[in-house]
């Protein structure tokens, strides 16, 4: 298994150049896992064919009535994948605010620390829902 190393880049997604010569945009640090955890939970199972496990069911829920039930199983869901996908983390929070709901969006608030250094973050997931 290949050891996370802060320093280390990789390649923006979505792929972009900003020119021919300079060759893809990069990315390091905090910045590849914020793209990574927003990249799984915008994936949909079954998505990748090589992956079929990788993603969330965040998708299966946007026509969910969202009720204690619903947030606690997407709660459940959504620490399961990041348990499971994103080993540079430790997930310590999830919690929901429903302030923008009213405008068809439920923001997904991700605490966590990181394995490396132990810094700890905050993700806001922005979520539209159907109303």
């Amino acid at each position: 298994m290949t050891q996370y190393n802060k320093s280390s880049s990789a390649w923006a997604f979505p792929i972009r150049f900003n020119s021919s010569r300079s060759g893809p945009q990069m990315i390091s640090g905090q910045e590849r896992i914020i793209q990574a955890l927003t990249l799984l939970l915008k994936t949909h199972f079954g998505e990748r064919p090589l992956h079929p496990d990788y993603g969330s069911e965040l998708a299966q829920s946007v026509f969910a009535q969202l009720d204690l039930m619903s947030l606690a199983n997407l709660r459940e869901d959504i620490a399961t994948v990041i348990q499971i996908h994103e080993t540079r983390i430790n997930l310590i929070n999830i919690e929901f605010d429903s302030s923008m709901m009213l405008k068809g969006q439920l923001h997904i608030v991700l605490d966590y620390e990181t394995l490396d250094d132990g810094e700890q973050y905050q993700l806001r997931f922005p979520f539209s829902i159907d109303l």
